[in-house]
């Protein structure tokens, strides 16, 4: 080992000093080293764990309603983007989503015949957020 005040080298090259409070290593490793999470399901989330920049997918088999993100984002959920899954017919214009909450959206579609919202028509939704 090799010391210089209260910080000092070790024999495998990794260094311990009060700069980056303890071993060089572990302080690279926990700060620079994150790795990325995800799980991947049908519906599921991937979040960049140095950026907290997170994405979360699914398909709804009916909608208009308040539904629940896979994992709640921890900060905020930026948007939510809508859209239909299958032909509906001339009744529905289109789908549309915004986060109610850090956990929770709304999804709906929307008829083209007038300002109600139709029910029950299959969607896919995509939100992104951190």
């Amino acid at each position: 080992s090799v010391h210089s005040g209260s910080a000092y080298m070790q024999y495998d090259g990794n260094i311990k000093g009060t700069v980056w409070g303890g071993w060089l290593n572990d302080y690279l490793y926990n700060h620079l080293n994150r790795k990325n999470t995800a799980s991947l399901d049908s519906s599921g989330w991937a979040r960049d764990e140095s950026t907290g920049f997170m994405m979360q997918w699914g398909t709804l088999g009916s909608s208009n309603g308040t539904y629940n993100f896979p994992r709640a984002f921890p900060s905020s959920c930026f948007a939510v983007l809508v859209t239909n899954t299958n032909v509906q017919g001339d009744a529905v214009d289109n789908a549309f989503g915004y986060p109610v909450s850090n956990s929770q959206f709304f999804a709906a579609t929307k008829s083209s015949t007038g300002v109600h919202v139709a029910t029950n028509y299959p969607l896919a939704w995509f939100a992104i957020g951190r």
